[in-house]
């Protein structure tokens, strides 16, 4: 890039555009000409070493503090998980600021505006090239809450050593993900219904459903449920909805499939499962009772019964 005119009678070296340290590829800012003199024999330019003398001059450009600390983006987006540890970095999010003038045209501070104090920038000062970091420095995010799901930070790159004080903003948005950090939760402590002992398989016992406080699969969508404990297997739940009903009769030949008779009462545990069955399980106590129905006919302890008595009697 051509920095300087030469007057070819004169001598004299002018700038030919504005100067720009920061633009010279040495970093110093120095620039070293080679000058060339030639006699002029006959209206020519001599070339050879009785007619020709070469110097260098060598220029250096005076920083100025024309360059403001920048950020190497302007906008910088980022997630990170809810239970992401106090005094964490930001993982993923890798900044850069950057102040191309010299010595103390080049320090500058680093802020972060965050009105509810969850993050800080690290360092607070740099120098030149300075790799910055976002830090929680407090623990309570919550993805269930709704107003902790984005935070839109703004951080500031000032200098703090010239009369200008030039700066540069970047915005930083972090967005919070769910993770699986709460478990379903049933209205009541425990549940209980009644159903005839003649209920045939598909007859409605109860439906009980859970809730669950984390979003997608990890919270009520993603909730299944099953029964446990002995006899559970004489009921079937659908796992979605919660329904319990009358399973079909395990045993061959088993009619009914409940028998008041044999077991009158069913103590079992209801038990919901989010993620889809995989994560977080919370049960509770679900007592089926059997009523007694008309289903046996009286039955005589003895086949035939034979008795002896004296005439006269």
């Amino acid at each position: 890039m051509n920095y300087f005119l030469l007057d070819a009678v004169t001598g004299e070296l002018r700038t030919a555009r504005p100067l720009d340290k920061e633009a010279v590829d040495n970093k110093n800012g120095t620039i070293v000409l080679t000058i060339k003199a030639c006699e002029l024999i006959d209206g020519k330019k001599g070339n050879d070493a009785s007619t020709t003398s070469i110097t260098e001059a060598t220029v250096k450009i005076i920083d100025v503090n024309d360059e403001a600390p920048s950020f190497d983006k302007r906008e910088y987006f980022v997630e990170i998980p809810e239970n992401i540890k106090e005094g964490e970095s930001i993982p993923g999010l890798a900044i850069t600021v950057t102040d191309s003038d010299e010595e103390n045209n080049s320090v500058f501070s680093l802020e972060l505006e965050d009105s509810l104090g969850l993050f800080s920038i690290q360092p607070r000062q740099g120098v030149g090239s300075t790799k910055a970091q976002i830090k929680v420095i407090n623990g309570s995010l919550d993805y269930e809450n709704p107003n902790q799901r984005k935070f839109v930070l703004y951080a500031i790159a000032r200098e703090i050593l010239t009369e200008e004080k030039l700066s540069s903003t970047a915005t930083i948005t972090v967005k919070i993900t769910d993770i699986n950090d709460h478990s379903p939760t049933f209205n009541q402590h425990e549940y209980a219904s009644i159903i005839p002992e003649t209920g045939s398989p598909g007859t409605l016992v109860t439906t009980i459903t859970a809730n669950d406080r984390d979003s997608g699969h990890f919270g009520t969508d993603g909730i299944i449920y099953h029964l446990e404990g002995p006899g559970a297997e004489k009921f079937s739940v659908n796992n979605r909805t919660g329904t319990v009903t009358v399973a079909e009769c395990t045993s061959p030949g088993e009619k009914p499939c409940l028998d008041f008779e044999t077991k009158p009462v069913y103590d079992l545990q209801f038990v919901a499962t989010d993620d889809n069955g995989k994560g977080r399980s919370t049960s509770v106590p679900l007592r089926i009772s059997l009523t007694d129905s008309n289903d046996n006919a009286p039955i005589f302890t003895k086949p035939f019964y034979q008795v002896f008595i004296n005439e006269g009697q």
